[in-house]
């Protein structure tokens, strides 16, 4: 024998790793949706449709169930089925992406390596793929089933040379034993004659059976979750107008839609869209911004101001973060040496504490909505999975609150974000080949992570530390607002002057004060309480007017029988239509207040605003005949339009008229008279009476909560809920102090509408 013989040997790989790649590169259904998706996204289709068909009628082994895949990219035409998809890591589009990194409507290519295609093996054992390309006059079909390799899992079944199934066929060992049916046929699917104008002649369609998990209606919902981030709810142009990221963006015109059995599935919510509204409308910092590598700078626009700040200046070089990674002994970096390339964000930080202010506070609901975010991460508009997901903490913010006073991190659930890169600025910022994640070899990864912290912590301990700052002076102003009395009993009760027996009065009364100023303060802390009675008083206006419209059906079902059998009893129907008339009256008037509740509060729209004046005018106009207060309402020729809610005009609206009928009845007031007067052109409402007006020594806490100068019958809550309804609501309320713009002599205030449009 000799031993210095050789000869070249062949690589044959056995059939299952195409479903091995498929089970092992991929993590799991949702993630090989959404590469099937890209792979649509790369095609240039300007739609894509996700349908479950079969799933509820499916049996336990998911058998009959499938999953179909349909878009109107620009197809496949045969050079491409044959060199390019049905030879695996094929290196078209690397090619395509160092030649032209662009698809045709200018979209930078997501795929690479060519392996994305695996995802249908971690989907189904089966696959049909139907796909037409742009002017060709037929349609190929492709059909895989590999369905052989779930029967035969263990090693033993791979060691003959041929396997053989049930009905006795030759099932193949290796890949290159796989046969495919590549089928031409005239346009079936792709013929231009879809009834909802969805495909027209050209796309590729998926249909994927034998599916190896079942689908629910939560796994669905999930998944949709998943494909509805693909692209950013902030989309990178809306970031800066005056920064651009070359290659940046994402394009509105992929739509991704869901469907069961054809019809389409009501999965598109207004969850992002309330999002969206809380980043403007509750949001504390609304921060937009870039890195430039170039310039080692971070340029920032926090709430409309602008701002730049480098890596050497002290405030960012003065963070423990900064401190940690740059000056480590064993790890030394250099801020001009770091390898990520230039990005920009987007944050939105939120208040998520129980003492908020009014303007910033969430509800439960709201908060929730928040803590579903994170910071997500995108690549040339399309998301990097798994960056943003709510379990997920990849910049370790809460790692980093639990190192530090938590006074000096911004935690992880109450700031949303959106970081934008991209390939052309961050060649190193390399795609797991998993999909799961950026590459985290090198420094690459680091420099990217360490520098997203360290414009989080300055932010932090620039703005958030102010407002925060700001806040609590907030609350030590009210707190003194209470020291000058204490500081006076202290006084009174030092003085040398004072008698035993007074001192004992004087002792008596700051006891007294201190356990109203408690009770206050408990008032004041039960406040949300309130919103629990409103339920109730809401639940119980419901059942009342249940109950009057049903005595009313009633009382006039009775009318009707008296007036036909006993039409000589006059005395009878005129009370039974007193009845009905006093009955008629309840039912109006609750039904008109309706709106102030919960449940049928909605998202803000166009109202007319007059309309609203008139409805509360109506409801007030029995008090008003009663105290002989004259009503005069004018409206310009342009008729006021406000973008608000049916509860906040209400309630804004009725503190104003019940606030104008008490002062004007309590004073006596000769001809009393209430005059509001609303103007389209300059978008306001003015409401005014000519009662005594509001005292110089009220008028800077009239707004406040629990401040009345009605003593004993006030509240104090009614113009303090009228201007935290505005605030929410993208109005405000004032009162008018100056004399000269005054249009009765007493209260006078201004409602200015900040979001009003002329046209629905």
């Amino acid at each position: 024998m000799t031993f210095n013989e050789s000869e070249f040997v062949g690589i044959r790989p056995y059939a299952r790793l195409l479903t091995m790649l498929g089970e092992q590169l991929i993590k799991n259904d949702r993630i090989a949706l959404v590469e099937l998706i890209k792979n649509s996204y790369d095609a240039d289709a300007g739609r894509v449709c996700v349908d479950f068909t079969g799933v509820k009628q499916a049996s336990v082994d998911h058998k009959g169930s499938r999953l179909i895949l349909t878009d109107n990219g620009k197809g496949m035409s045969e050079t491409v089925i044959k060199e390019h998809w049905l030879n695996p890591a094929t290196p078209g589009k690397e090619e395509q992406k160092r030649q032209n990194p662009r698809t045709e409507l200018g979209r930078v290519v997501q795929g690479e390596k060519g392996i994305g295609r695996f995802a249908i093996f971690k989907l189904g054992s089966t696959a049909t793929i139907i796909t037409r390309s742009r002017d060709c006059d037929e349609e190929f079909v492709l059909e895989y089933d590999l369905s052989f390799l779930d029967r035969n899992t263990g090693d033993e079944a791979f060691s003959l040379k041929l396997q053989q199934d049930t009905s006795g066929i030759s099932v193949p060992k290796f890949i290159d034993e796989i046969q495919v049916r590549l089928t031409r046929r005239a346009p079936s699917v792709f013929d231009g004659t879809s009834a909802d104008g969805l495909y027209s002649d050209h796309g590729t369609r998926i249909e994927i059976s034998g599916l190896r998990s079942s689908w629910t209606e939560k796994s669905i919902r999930r998944a949709y979750a998943e494909v509805a981030r693909l692209q950013p709810l902030v989309p990178v142009d809306e970031v800066s107008k005056k920064q651009k990221t070359s290659g940046s963006g994402s394009e509105p015109d992929f739509v991704i839609m869901f469907s069961e059995d054809g019809d389409p599935l009501p999965l598109k919510t207004e969850r992002d869209q309330h999002l969206k509204r809380l980043f403007d409308e509750r949001s504390v910092l609304r921060v937009s911004g870039s890195y430039s590598d170039a310039d080692q700078e971070f340029s920032l626009d926090i709430n409309g101001q602008d701002s730049a700040v480098s890596l050497i200046d002290p405030d960012i070089a003065g963070l423990s973060i900064y401190k940690k990674y740059f000056g480590d002994p064993k790890n030394p970096r250099s801020p001009e040496k770091l390898e990520c390339g230039s990005f920009e964000f987007r944050f939105f930080v939120f208040d998520i504490s129980a003492g908020a202010p009014v303007e910033h506070k969430l509800d439960r609901d709201e908060r929730g909505r928040v803590k579903e975010h994170r910071i997500y991460l995108y690549r040339d508009g399309v998301r990097v999975l798994p960056y943003g997901d709510a379990e997920d903490d990849w910049l370790q913010l809460d790692v980093i609150r639990g190192t530090q006073k938590s006074s000096k991190v911004l935690s992880n659930d109450q700031t949303v974000g959106f970081v934008y890169i991209t390939q052309e600025n961050n060649p190193a910022l390399k795609d797991k080949t998993n999909r799961e994640g950026l590459l985290e070899t090198g420094h690459a990864f680091d420099d990217f992570v360490t520098l997203l912290q360290l414009v989080i912590s300055y932010i932090r301990a620039g703005e958030f530390a102010r407002y925060l700052a700001n806040e609590e002076k907030i609350r030590e102003s009210k707190e003194q607002a209470r020291r000058p009395v204490e500081t006076g009993f202290e006084r009174i009760l030092n003085s040398p002057e004072l008698t035993a027996s007074l001192r004992k009065e004087v002792t008596k009364l700051n006891r007294a004060y201190k356990v109203e100023r408690r009770m206050q303060e408990t008032r004041a802390n039960r406040t949300e309480d309130l919103a629990g009675v409103g339920l109730s008083v809401e639940a119980a206006s419901h059942d009342i007017v249940a109950t009057a419209n049903q005595a009313l059906r009633h009382a006039r079902s009775v009318e009707e029988y008296v007036a036909a059998l006993l039409p000589e009893e006059e005395q009878l129907l005129g009370d039974l239509s007193s009845l009905i008339e006093s009955l008629s009256f309840v039912t109006s008037r609750l039904q008109d207040i309706q709106g102030l509740f919960v449940s049928t509060r909605q998202r803000r729209r166009l109202l007319v605003l007059n309309e609203y004046v008139e409805r509360v005018a109506k409801i007030y106009s029995s008090l008003l005949a009663k105290s002989g207060t004259t009503l005069n309402i004018t409206v310009d020729d342009h008729p006021l339009k406000v973008k608000s809610t049916d509860a906040a005009l209400l309630q804004v609206l009725i503190n104003l008229f019940d606030n104008a009928i008490y002062w004007l009845t309590a004073a006596n007031t000769l001809d009393p008279q209430i005059e509001i007067r609303i103007n389209g052109d300059s978008e306001e409402l003015w409401f005014a009476d000519n009662g005594p007006g509001v005292r110089d020594s009220d008028a800077p806490y009239i707004f406040e909560p629990f401040y009345s100068g009605k003593g004993e019958e006030g509240k104090g809550l009614g113009l303090y809920i009228a201007r935290q309804v505005g605030a929410r609501s993208g109005f405000r309320i004032d009162l008018m102090s100056d004399e000269s713009r005054k249009i009765l002599p007493g209260a006078n205030f201004l409602i200015m509408f900040g979001e009003v449009s002329g046209d629905e």
